[in-house]
């Protein structure tokens, strides 16, 4: 690490690298929706806003996967 730490360039700043068109979603939308646009633009989690737009949280296209499919499994298993 310490041959890591020399190289490294202690000038650049956060603001230089952070991304700054970020998706965001409202509490209150729709969660296949919101899988639909992480999918169609390869987005591993999203800012979640409330209704005042201030951050609440973060989803991750995993976390939707595990609820969608959970969804799915239940509604299956009601048919049989």
């Amino acid at each position: 690490l310490k041959g890591i730490r020399k190289s490294i360039d202690k000038t650049l700043k956060l603001k230089n690298i952070m991304e700054k068109n970020i998706f965001t979603v409202y509490e209150e939308d729709n969660i296949v929706d919101i899988l639909k646009e992480i999918n169609d633009n390869d987005i591993g989690y999203v800012p979640v806003l409330n209704k005042n737009g201030k951050l609440t949280g973060l989803i991750t296209r995993s976390s939707l996967i595990t609820v969608l499919s959970t969804q799915f499994l239940d509604t299956e298993e009601d048919k049989q």
